[in-house]
C-alpha cells in the first residue's frame, strides 16, 4: 500500500505540466474541531480562497466536524489517508498512524506542491514543521495562538527544537502582543515577527430570538443573564467563576456555561453547583451551534482564562454589545479596555472577580454604555475584514 502511494505521488508529479497561476497556500492542523484556532481558520480561509490565492487544509489527525463547512465553501480539506474510523483511538496503532500521517503529508506536498505551508499550534508545527524542510522553495509559516506555557510539558530538547525551527520559517504570527513578545523573546527576529488579531464578522441582536434562547435555557427575562463560552479545561477558570457567583449578594442572575467538557470537570463543577444553592442559577448548555444568539441573549460576557492568546469568544462578545469582565492574562487586556467597555480583573481571584460581577448586575445603564464602546471597539479594531486584510499583506510579502 506504501509504494502504490508513493508511486502515485510521484507519477503525479512527473505528468504535472504547466505553471500555476495562483499561489497555493497549505494549512497544518490536527483535526477541525470547534476551538479557537479551529473557528478562525473556518472564517478567514473562505474568504482568503480567491485569485491570487487558492488555499488548502491537511488535518494530520481527522477532519473534524468543521470540515464540512470549509468544504461546502470552496475549500479543499486532506486528512491522513490509511487506517480511519475507530483505529485512530488505539493506542497501539499511534505510532503507525503518525507515520501515515506523514506519508500523507509528503505526498500531499508533491502532489499539490503548495507555495506556502503555514502551521497553527504547537504539534503541527513541532511535527511537520521539518518535514517540510524537504521542498526548498515552499514558503513557511507558523501562527502561536497561545502563551508558550504548553512548553513546561515537554522536556528542554522540545522547546530547543522549537527555538531551532524559527529559524527555518519566512515569518512567524502571534494572535496578541503577549504571543509576540514571548515570540521576541525566543528569539525570533523582528522583521519575521507579525501581529495578526482575530477579527470576526458582527453579532446581530434580535429581540425575538433573546427571548426564545432565554426560554430555552431558562433564564427569565428579568434576570442579568452572564454567559461565557469556553471548553470546560482548569486554565478556563470556571471553578473561579462559580466560587465569585457564590458569594454574590443578590439572585438576580443567571450563569450559562457553554462549552465540551474536554477535561472530564463538569461533575465537579455540578457538585459546586448543588453544595452552594446554584442550582436554579447555573445552566451548563454544553456544545451549541447557536452560540451567536446565545450571545445576543446575554447581558454579560465572562473570560476568566488563567492563561490564553487572543480569544475568538471575547470578540464575540463584545460584538454583542455586552461588557466583558475578562481576566489580565494573553490578549484580554488589549480588547478589552479596563472601566470602559468591560473590567480586566487578576486572574485566580474570585473576589474581585465577584466584585466587578456585582457592579455590571446592579448597574444596567453602566452594562448598556460599556455594551455600546464595546461593539464599537470591534467594528473598529476586530473586524474580519481589516483581519483578512492583514493576511493578504502577509502573504504578498511571503511571496514577493
Amino acid at each position: 500500500m506504501l509504494l502504490e502511494c508513493f508511486a502515485d505521488c510521484f507519477l503525479k508529479v512527473w505528468c504535472r505540466v504547466g505553471k500555476k497561476s495562483e499561489k497555493v497556500i497549505c494549512f497544518v492542523i490536527g483535526a477541525l474541531e470547534r476551538g479557537g484556532a479551529e473557528t478562525h481558520l473556518c472564517r478567514i480561509l473562505p474568504l482568503l480562497n480567491q485569485s491570487p490565492y487558492r488555499v488548502m487544509v491537511f488535518c494530520f489527525e481527522r477532519k473534524g466536524s468543521l470540515a464540512p463547512e470549509l468544504e461546502q465553501q470552496g475549500v479543499e480539506v486532506h486528512e491522513t489517508t490509511f487506517f480511519q474510523g475507530s483505529i485512530r483511538h488505539s493506542l497501539f496503532f499511534r505510532p503507525i498512524l503518525l507515520l501515515a500521517s506523514f506519508i500523507s503529508f509528503f505526498c500531499l506536498i508533491f502532489t499539490k506542491k503548495p507555495d506556502a505551508v503555514h502551521f497553527f499550534l504547537p504539534r503541527s508545527y513541532l511535527l511537520f514543521g521539518p518535514l517540510s524542510l524537504i521542498s526548498r522553495k515552499c514558503k513557511k509559516l507558523m501562527s502561536r495562538r497561545s502563551l508558550n506555557r504548553y512548553q513546561e510539558r515537554y522536556p528542554p530538547f522540545v522547546r530547543n527544537f522549537e527555538l531551532w525551527l524559527h529559524t527555518k520559517m519566512d515569518f512567524v504570527v502571534g494572535n496578541s502582543l503577549s504571543v509576540v513578545d514571548e515570540l521576541r523573546g525566543e528569539g525570533v527576529p523582528e522583521e519575521k515577527l507579525k501581529l495578526i488579531y482575530n477579527g470576526i464578522s458582527q453579532v446581530s441582536v434580535d429581540p425575538v430570538a433573546r427571548d426564545l434562547i432565554r426560554s430555552d435555557l431558562g433564564v427569565p427575562s428579568d434576570s442579568v443573564m452572564m454567559t461565557i463560552v469556553a471548553n470546560l479545561i482548569p486554565y478556563k477558570g470556571h471553578m473561579d467563576l462559580l466560587e465569585a457567583c457564590a458569594k454574590l449578594s443578590c439572585r438576580k442572575w443567571n450563569l450559562v456555561i457553554v462549552g465540551e467538557d474536554f477535561s472530564r470537570i463538569k461533575k465537579t463543577l455540578e457538585d459546586f453547583t448543588m453544595e452552594n444553592n446554584l442550582r436554579q442559577n447555573v445552566y451548563f448548555a454544553g456544545v451549541r451551534t447557536d452560540v451567536s444568539e446565545i450571545w445576543a441573549a446575554s447581558d454579560v460576557g465572562l473570560l476568566v482564562s488563567h492563561e490564553e492568546g487572543f480569544s475568538n469568544a471575547l470578540l464575540e462578545g463584545m460584538s454583542a454589545e455586552l461588557p466583558m469582565v475578562v481576566t489580565s492574562v494573553g490578549g484580554n487586556s488589549e480588547a478589552v479596555i479596563n472601566g470602559v467597555t468591560g473590567f480586566v480583573v487578576p486572574p485566580k481571584n474570585p473576589e474581585t472577580l465577584r466584585r466587578a460581577l456585582l457592579r455590571l448586575i446592579n448597574d444596567v445603564e453602566l452594562r448598556e454604555e460599556m455594551g455600546r464602546k464595546s461593539r464599537e471597539r470591534v467594528e473598529k479594531e476586530f473586524s474580519v475584514n481589516k483581519c483578512l486584510s492583514q493576511y493578504r499583506s502577509l502573504y504578498n510579502q511571503t511571496f514577493s
